[in-house]
């Protein structure tokens, strides 16, 4: 008999825990996705631990589903989809997730904590972002991650690394559409910089052109946890940057704190 690729749904069993990825008896076919070249997955809505190394075509959240990736590696080549309620991946420790873009509305929240999030496509859906450790790689060559106007990219302390990379020349965009929200939250030592930056993955040096239109977002930056009189941090430094913000909101500054944000289109720093 011919093995044929198919859409592979979780449906959880108690025997194999009933929120295993990589127990066989939780998927419909009892066998586990990507078996064959070309597998999809549809998690139904369920909650679900990833553990595996795995390469799909397809990829959906159900309505409401949450995959957990703290550990193995996770491609999706094609189409990654939601239905009402959206989805969430939350990545952390040493888990990966490398994803080709996302276009529905739906919302899906991405949370990365650790491990590494990569997008090697176009990103114009609704995703609400926050990014607290770990490796971000929001765009890699010819490829971009597009923040909607109701959508949040938050970025937490100064342990991540967020921005780009790539082994191959081409335009690797951040956007933002008018109205959308950036936030910096900084911890004692400042703030996580979206920049390109040597990641692992695609050798000693990002070769992307990295780009950012600012287009009239909403910026917040909390320096509650700042040190006093802390001095000048880069939260921002690319190739080529557009744009300007709609509104600035700087929360945490003590009675005698000032603080000002800097656009340099000279360097294209913020």
């Amino acid at each position: 008999a011919l093995l044929v690729a198919v859409t592979l749904s979780f449906v959880p069993n108690d025997l194999g825990d009933g929120v295993r990825w990589d127990i066989r008896l939780n998927w419909d076919t009892n066998d586990l996705p990507g078996t064959i070249d070309g597998d999809s997955v549809d998690l139904g809505g369920n909650w679900v631990m990833y553990g595996g190394t795995t390469t799909l075509d397809d990829f959906t959240f159900g309505d409401g589903g949450t995959l957990n990736v703290n550990h193995g590696a996770l491609t999706v080549e094609d189409e990654l989809e939601a239905d009402a309620r959206g989805g969430t991946f939350n990545i952390a420790e040493s888990g990966q997730v490398i994803i080709n873009g996302y276009n529905d509305s739906e919302t899906i929240d991405l949370n990365i904590d650790g491990g590494r999030f990569v997008n090697t496509g176009d990103i114009q859906g609704n995703v609400d972002t926050h990014i607290t450790d770990g490796q971000a790689i929001l765009a890699t060559a010819d490829a971009n991650f597009d923040v909607a106007g109701a959508g949040r990219l938050e970025i937490s302390g100064s342990d991540a690394k967020v921005g780009f990379d790539g082994d191959t020349a081409g335009p690797a965009v951040l956007r933002f559409e008018t109205g959308a929200d950036l936030s910096f939250t900084a911890d004692e030592d400042g703030f996580s910089t979206i920049e390109e930056f040597r990641s692992g993955r695609y050798g000693d040096e990002s070769q992307v052109e990295s780009g950012v239109n600012l287009n009239d977002l909403a910026l917040t930056l909390d320096v509650g946890m700042l040190k006093a009189d802390s001095g000048s941090f880069t939260l921002m430094d690319v190739d080529e940057m557009i744009g300007e913000f709609g509104s600035v909101d700087i929360q945490g500054l003590g009675a005698n704190q000032s603080a000002e944000v800097l656009i340099d289109y000279a360097t294209d720093e913020v």
